[in-house]
């Protein structure tokens, strides 16, 4: 009976009564085949679409080895591995700049990636053979101790104790897979590192974070859909797009009482940032000329600072500080007269409206005390017309004093005729 090499090592089964005086030689040539197949082998890939690897029957072949090496290469390439009777485990590392992917029979292949080492398997079930990838579905227990973790697309640069920020503890899947509720991608674990990417929560998923969790070191997530969160404290900037929805509002600490409706007084529909800017002591807002600052007698705008308005400011009392204990080199206008006599009241054409005023270049040669600066590029004039007040009560005391005088002088005059 001939020998035979059916087993699955290809190793050479001899026949009843034959290679007599050479038993001994083939005995123990098939034992270095069976510690070849525990061995590191490699095999050049073939710089084609196709490559086969052929198990020699009973001949050291390093394709036989448990852990195979393919090198060469050139392109993607399906690589086959014969006879399809064969049934064998490998630990494929692929060398090569391409994808192989290793196929035995019409059934399943297995593709390894460039650079990438996989355990696959051949069932030998001849025509319709499948190729197993034998690592999938991995259940590890114990600890796991790893130099870099990829996804087959990225790499996680995040730490061992980033990673477990969730808790402080250990992060179950389940609190891994928070940022889509489903799975990860490592884009999105990568938020919390030192890199560009960031997790990003799609609109339909709802980001759940316990008030046991710390997550004072998250970094820049992006948020789609809704954030509902007991506290939420910003160190830096926030930039909202859309509706901000709160029951309280706290500005450096200092609740803010007013209602929608008080913060919206400027134009009674939408007070944009600067409009809003009117009290904060450094910007003062300003109220676009095609709107009407309305002030309720019951609100107290006794903080606001510089408002400039351009069109019509409407209050029930207007009042400036006055009081003695605010002011200091206090002296009596003198030449009031004269200084109203230098100024010029006028008719003008101003938004389409006819009104009346001063020119407030002229007062500056006059009373230059009441004219004011503003902060912008053009430099604009305004006129404190209240101030103008003080003026005009020494000038109207020192007309009543000329009057009196020429009065006295009639009188006189009178006498001496009589």
């Amino acid at each position: 009976m001939a020998s035979t090499y059916v087993n699955d090592l290809r190793l050479e089964e001899i026949g009843t009564g034959d290679q007599s005086g050479s038993w001994g030689t083939t005995t123990n040539t098939n034992l270095e085949l069976i510690a070849e197949a525990f061995s590191y082998g490699s095999e050049a890939i073939a710089n084609s679409s196709t490559h086969t690897i052929t198990l020699a029957d009973g001949t050291s072949d390093e394709a036989r080895s448990l852990y195979l090496k393919c090198t060469g290469g050139g392109q993607a390439c399906t690589v086959t591995i014969a006879p399809n009777t064969l049934s064998k485990v490998w630990i494929i590392e692929n060398a090569t700049s391409y994808t192989l992917t290793f196929s035995q029979g019409t059934g399943a292949n297995v593709a390894v990636l460039a650079s990438q080492v996989k355990m696959i398997a051949t069932d030998g079930a001849g025509g319709g053979a499948v190729v197993y990838d034998l690592l999938t579905d991995v259940n590890l227990a114990g600890t796991t101790v790893y130099s870099a973790l990829n996804d087959g697309t990225t790499t996680l640069t995040s730490t061992v104790a980033e990673l477990n920020i969730l808790d402080g503890v250990t992060a179950t899947a389940a609190e891994l897979n928070i940022l889509d509720g489903v799975t990860s991608t490592a884009a999105e674990l990568n938020y919390n590192d030192t890199g560009s990417a960031v997790g990003t929560v799609v609109a339909s998923k709802t980001v759940t974070v316990d008030a046991n969790k710390d997550v004072a070191s998250f970094r820049n997530i992006t948020l789609t859909g809704e954030l509902d969160a007991g506290s939420l404290d910003v160190s830096g900037d926030a930039d909202i797009d859309g509706t901000l929805e709160t029951d309280a509002l706290s500005i450096n600490g200092t609740t803010v009482t007013s209602t929608a409706a008080e913060l919206n007084i400027l134009d009674g529909v939408t007070s944009t940032a600067a409009e809003l800017n009117l009290v904060d002591g450094i910007t003062a807002g300003t109220v676009a000329a095609s709107k009407a600052v309305i002030v309720d007698s019951n609100k107290d705008i006794t903080g606001y600072r510089n408002l400039t308005a351009t069109a019509t400011i409407t209050g029930a009392e207007v009042t400036a500080t006055s009081d003695v204990r605010l002011k200091s080199n206090i002296e009596t206008i003198n030449g009031a007269l004269d200084k109203v006599k230098a100024m010029r009241g006028v008719y003008f054409d101003k938004n389409d409206k006819r009104s009346v005023g001063v020119i407030a270049q002229e007062m500056q040669e006059v009373m230059p005390e009441v004219v004011v600066t503003d902060d912008t590029e053009d430099k604009h004039l305004s006129v404190a017309y209240g101030n103008l007040v003080g003026v005009l009560i020494e000038a109207v005391k020192e007309l009543s004093e000329e009057v009196s005088e020429l009065r006295n002088n009639v009188q006189t005059i009178r006498f001496e005729d009589s």
